[in-house]
């Protein structure tokens, strides 16, 4: 049977210069203990060693860490009964280029922070007595490398672009340049016996009245030299299910249709129940139990509806069930700068605060992160359905053959691990990557157009996928609105009269009006007497520009558009938190209320849910989950919006 011992705990962790290639591990002494799940960074301000990023221009004092080699190491006992069993280190989170030793022996390397990796330790593991483990993050700084004849590379980091890191981790306008590096997921220990399931997902094929045709989806791994037989069971929404499998040496896939009686609709919030069923499934061979999943999922379908429509446009909306949804969602970006440092109580917490005010969808961001399997069991459990972007952002990536191959292994892992969520309600390739290019550039992108959408159709053929958003379905110019997805911005400027109120989109991806944080937020990372005026240095960095490129977000952009909306100038730090919210909860609900007067209007994602760290921003909440203003009024907003989409047209 199939076995898991966790290894989160006992890590010490070391740091040196750069080594370069290594292939032996050096005599090092521990300086610290080190948490795992974690972050350096995180580490480091446990033991008193590097004071909080967040507070004042504390970031640039976490540079250096960019340059060093960290080293993680801890020991374990083999467990008593190996029993011949294959042996598997399973990291579920390397950030980044990491290099892992056991024993003294190198079992190999990674470089993808997305992805889990997997390392043989069969035959390594010592029979009996301790066991020492250790992995080297090689310095980021020194690791990556830039292509200098790359085109189009980015006025800010471009070195993101050549690594397989969350992009906003170099300097965003959402978040500051910190590079982060750790093992920053579980990592555990996996005895297989023979054979292990390595993939189980239920789909619905259709809805047949009230009952529904299920496919049961497994892959098996059989690890035996010669072909061997095999059973695999369970049960699906009460249903029980059976098939005797032939298995040869390696991964075996596996399907068949189950009906499901009596079978209930998952839907999304504001037009039903999100009921989820249990689904199990289990292999034996030769008489014994060899592995078992269990999962709760939801039947339903889902399109992505793009037909005429009176004006001549092409809508852009969501069909959920056979029935049309109006989407009323926001952007959702990682919690915290530190992903380590997101916690399920603090996604929880945000998730259902979203659903009181009927959030129905979330996109998940390209230039975060792939979020955890509790935030989609959660979306699953409440009702959101995810916009999934796959993680690039806001630039031209490498037609390389051999970032293709990354992109596209990348890709596979990740749709088969959410696939099977029914919260999953589009696939999209990137974010803005299509923006600094020209259309006839941009569909030459063959990563966006070929690699990613064709392991979307061969792995989740019931989810729609787009290459990238914003987009044009017909390949003119991305701020196209006649077709296709929309992001607009007009900051600095009276709401009425920008591009934003002038908008005819068929769906709003993203859009928002700036705000600063609370007062009780300032006053906690802001160092005394540098929190006003709005203009100053330290307000440019909050704004973010911790890259100094002077392109991003800054405060006096609040300052104009309270100008422009014939606003009085505040006098003091007070004054100016109080007008920049309640301008902002103005302009949003104001502008939700003009798209959805258009009756071929499809929905719209508001920038964004939360800030990751403390500064003026879109967002509906500040760093640490407190509630902006506008938060408190979106409830009514997105009813009010949901009723008159559903309303009938004169």
């Amino acid at each position: 049977m199939r076995e898991s011992i966790s290894l989160d705990s006992s890590w010490q962790l070391a740091w040196t210069e750069f080594r370069g290639e290594v292939r032996e591990v050096p005599k090092l002494k521990p300086r610290l203990d080190a948490a795992v799940p974690g972050d350096v960074h995180l580490d480091l301000m446990r033991a008193g060693m590097l004071a909080d990023p967040f507070v004042g221009t504390n970031a640039d004092g976490a540079l250096w860490m960019e340059q060093k080699d960290w080293w993680y190491r801890r020991e374990f006992e083999t467990p008593a009964d190996l029993g011949g069993r294959r042996a598997l280190l399973v990291f579920h989170g390397l950030d980044c280029f990491a290099s892992v030793w056991l024993n003294g022996r190198l079992l190999g390397s990674a470089a993808n922070m997305f992805m889990r990796h997997e390392f043989d330790a069969t035959g390594v593991l010592r029979p009996s007595g301790r066991n020492e483990l250790v992995v080297r993050l090689a310095a980021p700084a020194h690791s990556i490398r830039v292509d200098p004849a790359h085109e189009g590379l980015p006025i800010w980091s471009p070195e993101r672009l050549f690594c397989r890191k969350a992009q906003m981790s170099f300097g965003w306008d959402i978040a500051p340049r910190l590079v982060t590096i750790g093992i920053w997921r579980p990592v555990e220990l996996v005895l297989v016996d023979r054979a292990r399931l390595t993939d189980f997902r239920v789909a619905l094929v259709r809805f047949e009245g009230r009952d529904a045709l299920a496919r049961i989806e497994a892959e098996v791994e059989w690890l035996d030299a010669a072909a061997g037989e095999g059973r695999l069971f369970g049960t699906v929404g009460g249903a029980s299910w059976e098939e005797a499998v032939a298995l040869r040496p390696g991964r075996n896939s596996f399907s068949r249709e189950v009906l499901v009686r009596a079978a209930p609709r998952w839907w999304p919030i504001g037009y039903g129940k999100p009921v989820l069923i249990e689904a199990a499934a289990e292999l034996e061979a030769g008489g014994r139990k060899l592995d078992g999943r269990n999962m709760r999922t939801g039947l339903r379908s889902i399109e992505l509806v793009q037909e005429p429509q009176p004006s001549g446009a092409t809508s852009f909306r969501f069909r959920v069930n056979g029935r049309d949804i109006f989407v009323t969602g926001l952007n959702w970006t990682p919690l915290d700068a530190i992903f380590a440092r997101v916690t399920p109580e603090r996604i929880t917490a945000a998730l259902e605060a979203l659903a009181k005010v009927g959030c129905n969808m979330l996109r998940v961001w390209g230039g975060g992160i792939y979020e955890s399997e509790h935030f989609y069991a959660e979306c699953d459990r409440l009702g959101i359905m995810i916009w999934q972007d796959f993680m690039m952002a806001c630039g031209w990536y490498p037609q390389t053959d051999e970032f293709a191959a990354k992109l596209e292994a990348e890709a596979r892992q990740v749709v088969r691990d959410l696939r099977g969520h029914p919260c999953m309600a589009l696939w999209a390739g990137d974010n803005e990557c299509d923006m600094g290019v020209a259309p006839e550039q941009a569909n030459r992108n063959r990563v966006n157009r070929e690699v990613l959408p064709q392991v979307c159709r061969e792995l989740s053929p019931e989810v729609p996928c787009v290459p990238t958003s914003p987009w044009s379905p017909s390949g003119a110019h991305w701020s196209a609105q006649n077709e296709g997805d929309y992001h607009c911005y007009s900051h600095g400027q009276d709401y009425r009269k920008s591009d934003l109120w002038k908008a005819r989109c068929r769906f709003m991806s993203e859009f928002g009006r700036l705000s600063l944080p609370s007062v009780q937020l300032i006053r906690k990372y802001f160092p005394k007497g540098t929190e006003w005026p709005l203009t100053s240095a330290m307000w440019k960095y909050h704004g973010t520009d911790t890259t100094r490129t002077g392109y991003f977000r800054v405060a006096d952009k609040i300052l104009d558009e309270l100008r422009a909306c014939g606003r009085p100038e505040p006098k003091n730090i007070r004054e100016a938190v109080k007008a920049s919210q309640e301008l902002q909860a103005e302009g949003v609900l104001a502008l939700i209320e003009h798209y959805c007067a258009d009756p071929e209007f499809g929905g719209f994602l508001l920038w964004n849910v939360s800030d990751c760290w403390p500064q003026q921003s879109d967002a509906v909440t500040e760093y640490g989950g407190r509630p902006k203003p506008v938060f408190r009024k979106l409830g009514a907003a997105f009813r009010k919006a949901r009723r008159g989409a559903a309303a009938p047209k004169p």
